[in-house]
Parts: structure tokens; sequence; C-alpha cells
């Protein structure tokens, strides 16, 4: 708990508007991790790296070519 909490509590409540705040801006945080799909994001990082390993892969064996 911060020092001046509770004289703040008391007498602007600043903090109990605060922690609503915090409160509410969380829980949209949590509702908009909701609608994520892991698998498609998960799919797509995979796509990404791979086609950097294809790249790779290619330059690799042209840099043996030359």
């Amino acid at each position: 708990m911060r020092a001046l909490d509770e004289y703040y509590d008391k007498n602007f409540r600043v903090c109990a508007l605060r922690t609503k705040v915090k409160e509410i801006l969380q829980e949209e945080e949590d509702l908009s991790e909701i609608g994520k799909d892991p698998v498609k994001d998960g799919e797509t990082k995979i796509k990404a790296d791979y086609e950097q390993l294809h790249e790779d892969m290619q330059q690799a064996f042209r840099n043996l070519e030359d």
C-alpha cells in the first residue's frame, strides 16, 4: 500500500477511482485476449519461420555453388 493512499481515499477519492480504472483496463485486456486465435497465430509464425529457413538454405546452396 502506498503511503498516501489512506489520505487520498478519505479526502479525494483518487485512489478508489484509480483502482477502478485499473480493474476496467485489466478486464478489457483479458477480453481482448479471448478473441485471439492461438492456432492461427502459431500457424502464421511457423509459416514465417519456414520461409526464412527456406531462404537461408537457398542462400547457403548458392554460396556453395560460387
